[in-house]
């Protein structure tokens, strides 16, 4: 159970992005994109929990629980639902323009 809740909802955001951006990528790329995804989903997901929902920590034996478990995988879900939308929208509509150029001392 403990995997399922770690590991599934990456699948679904990494699914979400691929089919919203419509690319193909590399096998080593799509793993590294996971593997991104399952770290941002998880930290999000535990300060959740440790934040808002009043538990001290969470460990292994956390996800033995089917309660705790079953709650841990919603939350993971509703972030990799959402979380993905959320950066489309900021990288569509917020954009940051730096621009660099040398001041002329002469004037």
């Amino acid at each position: 159970m403990e995997w399922i809740c770690l590991l599934l909802p990456a699948c679904v955001a990494l699914s979400i992005q691929k089919r919203r951006n419509k690319w193909e990528k590399r096998d080593i790329e799509q793993f590294l994109l996971w593997a991104k995804w399952v770290i941002t989903i998880n930290m999000l997901t535990m300060v959740a929990v440790l934040c808002f929902f009043g538990f001290s920590e969470i460990l292994t034996e956390s996800f033995q629980s089917f309660s705790f478990a079953l709650k841990y995988l919603c939350l993971s879900l509703f972030f990799a639902i959402v979380v993905p939308y959320v950066i489309e929208v900021f990288r569509k509509y917020i954009g940051v323009s730096l621009e660099i150029g040398c001041i002329d001392e002469n004037k």
